[in-house]
C-alpha cells in the first residue's frame, strides 16, 4: 500500500494502472479496502484519488506542476467539464482527463465506461459500451473506439468482440543484449 500510495503521490494522484501492475498484484483484500477509505480507486484504466479530480484540486495540482517543472501554470479546464476538446491545454487536461483521440474524457468517466464494458462482459452480454452515459457526456465515436481499444475490445463488423489487453510494446533498442554480446565488446577493447 505505501509503495502504491508513493508512486500516486509522486505522480500528483493519477497514473494508468498499466505502470502500477506489479504494485496492484501484491495487494491483498485488506490492502485494497485500506486504499478504497482512502479515496483510491483501482480502475480498470486508472488508478487515481478520487478527490483529486474536482476542480480546485486541479488547479493546485497544476500549480505543484508548474512549480516542480519550472514551467508557466497550466490552463485548467472549465469546473464541470466531463469532456474537452482537442483544443484543450493538454498540460492540464493532464491532471484530471484521459486523451482519447481528438477528445479528453474525465478520468472518473472513462472508468464508469470501462467498468461497465467488463461487467457485461463477465455477464455474457452483447453490448459493452455503455451507450447512453457515452452520449450523455459527448464522447464521440472515434472517442468511443479509442477506450474501447485501451479497454481491451475491438471493433468486429457492427459488435465488439473481446481480444484482451495487449502488454506494452518493448523497445528493442533498449533491450539488454545478452552475455555473449557482452564478451564481444569487451573482446573488441
Amino acid at each position: 500500500v505505501r509503495a502504491l500510495a508513493t508512486m500516486l503521490t509522486d505522480a500528483g494522484g493519477v497514473l494508468t494502472r498499466r505502470a502500477l501492475m506489479g504494485a496492484i498484484g501484491a495487494l491483498e483484500q485488506a490492502d485494497r479496502q485500506q486504499l478504497h477509505r482512502l479515496g483510491v480507486r483501482l480502475g480498470p484504466l486508472d488508478v487515481f484519488v478520487v478527490g483529486l479530480l474536482k476542480p480546485s484540486a486541479q488547479q493546485w495540482r497544476g500549480a505543484l506542476l508548474a512549480v516542480r517543472t519550472n514551467t508557466p501554470m497550466p490552463a485548467p479546464p472549465a469546473a464541470g467539464a466531463s469532456i474537452l476538446g482537442a483544443e484543450a491545454d493538454a498540460r492540464g487536461a493532464a491532471l484530471a482527463y484521459r486523451r482519447l483521440g481528438r477528445q479528453w474524457l474525465r478520468i472518473d468517466l472513462a472508468d464508469r465506461l470501462a467498468s461497465h464494458a467488463h461487467k457485461v462482459r463477465s455477464a455474457g452480454g452483447d453490448e459493452p459500451v455503455d451507450a447512453e452515459l457515452a452520449t450523455s457526456v459527448g464522447l464521440d465515436s472515434a472517442g468511443i473506439a479509442k477506450l474501447m481499444e485501451e479497454v481491451g475490445f475491438t471493433r468486429s463488423g457492427e459488435a465488439w468482440r473481446w481480444r484482451g489487453r495487449r502488454p506494452p510494446r518493448q523497445d528493442r533498442r533498449t533491450e539488454t543484449s545478452h552475455a555473449f554480446a557482452e564478451l564481444e565488446k569487451l573482446r573488441r577493447k
